[in-house]
């Protein structure tokens, strides 16, 4: 089943500017302006989307040649990217479009003859080759092998937000860059090391995101300047986990995860191998955190929540084994037994997230009842059975030691427990809240137990 678009009108940033594209990370003017192939389409009012996918693309010019080793770190990198845009959104990510994730494209020309500009020089010969670029319901992802130790890393949106293009080195992967430049040590300054970090940042670009410190944007508030360098879009070479203390916590603020919420390529429902955990980033503070209120049920290798959280419009479940879901209220089997960590992301309708971990514990042993032993010390009577109104009372044997009582549904979920201590006089039992049906009663007494099938009608 087709994923369900999110679209939550909310605080966003209005980025109708006409590119954003990063040459380096410190570079505060990054925007081009389109070539007439781009203005043109970028110009045609859109009515009608049916697919919205990112096409990822590994080019080498014609002097080159392909490299397995190459393309399939593009392909990991993609996936991995795909996945870190899901958890920092709080539950949303895009879906690709090629069937095998990365084509291949063998460029008409040499290296040198677009070194000193492959965003103008690639993108147009791509396009009459019929690769689908500035066409509305793509965002093209493309890795070139440059032939510079320095990479490249450049992004723009258009087609009124339905398509764009992202651009980012082969170069970037620090096991094919040869300079001796990416020795650094990571937490630091990593440009032009991280290709992760790169791709990731032109590819919101190509989203709509903008610099967020950049002055001038209006909708860049002094508020969203000050807190920038919690940004990918400003400090990609965080990537995905080395901010120095200053720039934690780190991945997407609060109103650039709403923005992406409202875009046209993210969606709830995709399934993925998540391989990431992630800071929660709530900055700028744009309203009030949900509160998470949770609770679960485990049988076997099936774990089963309820989700009373409130203020919360988008859900996130990880659960400890690389699977997701945004559902409100899952249901997850487990592959193998073990300890796992659950985590619910919870955010709110301007983008602030709450987030709770919990520790199951998954296990094929089967608990059964130990194997009833007769008691003398008297009988135990339950009346009326069965019972018109849920009522029952209970009467034990007049004994010295407590009785622990547990009464469980048809489905063996656990309704009630609680200890008797006074066994002196009768004592009610009320199930008048769950309906009629068949239950269960166990009476746990020092080294005997005691079961009996309740009945209301």
């Amino acid at each position: 089943m087709k994923p369900i678009l999110l679209f939550l009108h909310v605080l966003t940033f209005a980025f109708w500017l006409p590119a954003n594209a990063q040459v380096k990370p410190t570079a505060l003017d990054c925007y081009r302006t389109p070539n007439p192939i781009q203005k043109y389409i970028g110009e045609k009012r859109l009515t009608t989307v049916t697919e919205n996918e990112v096409a990822v693309y590994y080019v080498v010019a014609r002097d080159e040649a392909f490299n397995q080793a190459e393309y399939d770190a593009i392909l990991k990198a993609s996936r991995e990217i795909q996945a870190w845009y899901q958890i920092n959104t709080g539950g949303v990510t895009y879906t690709f479009a090629l069937p095998d994730t990365v084509v291949f494209y063998h460029a008409l020309q040499s290296t040198s003859y677009y070194q000193d500009n492959w965003w103008d020089k690639l993108l147009p010969e791509m396009q009459s080759q019929g690769i689908p670029l500035w066409q509305p319901g793509i965002i093209a992802s493309i890795w070139i092998k440059t032939g510079s130790n320095t990479g490249i890393g450049l992004g723009m949106q258009s087609c009124d937000g339905y398509c764009g293009v992202a651009l980012a080195g082969v170069e970037n992967f620090p096991e094919f860059n040869d300079s001796g430049i990416c020795t650094a040590i990571p937490g630091g300054y990593a440009w032009p090391c991280v290709p992760h970090g790169t791709m990731a940042h032109e590819l919101g670009h190509a989203f709509g995101l903008p610099h967020p410190d950049d002055p001038t944007i209006p909708e860049n508030t002094e508020e969203i300047r000050e807190v920038a360098f919690h940004s990918l879009m400003r400090t990609h070479w965080n990537y995905p986990d080395i901010a120095p203390p200053e720039e934690s916590p780190w991945g997407l603020l609060t109103v650039e995860r709403t923005h992406l919420w409202s875009n046209p390529f993210f969606m709830q429902g995709i399934e993925l191998t998540q391989i990431y955990d992630a800071d929660v980033v709530n900055l700028p503070v744009t309203g009030q955190v949900p509160t998470i209120v949770v609770d679960y049920t485990v049988s076997g290798r099936t774990i089963t929540f309820t989700n009373n959280t409130s203020g919360a419009v988008l859900y996130y479940w990880t659960f400890g084994d690389g699977n997701v879901s945004n559902e409100e209220d899952p249901t997850h089997n487990y592959s193998s037994p073990g300890t796992y960590t659950v985590t619910l992301r919870a955010s709110s309708e301007t983008g602030m997230t709450a987030l709770q971990e919990l520790t199951v514990e998954i296990s094929d042993k089967i608990v059964k009842d130990k194997k009833p032993k007769p008691t003398r010390l008297g009988p135990i009577t339950i009346y009326p059975n069965p019972s018109r109104n849920g009522r029952f009372m209970i009467d034990f044997p007049p004994l010295s030691f407590s009785f622990q009582v547990t009464i469980t549904n048809s489905m063996g979920i656990v309704l009630l427990s609680q200890v008797i201590t006074d066994t002196s006089e009768a004592q009610q039992l009320d199930l008048s809240a769950y309906g009629s049906g068949m239950f269960y009663i166990r009476v746990d007494m020092k080294e005997a137990s005691w079961t009996q099938k309740l009945v209301v009608f």
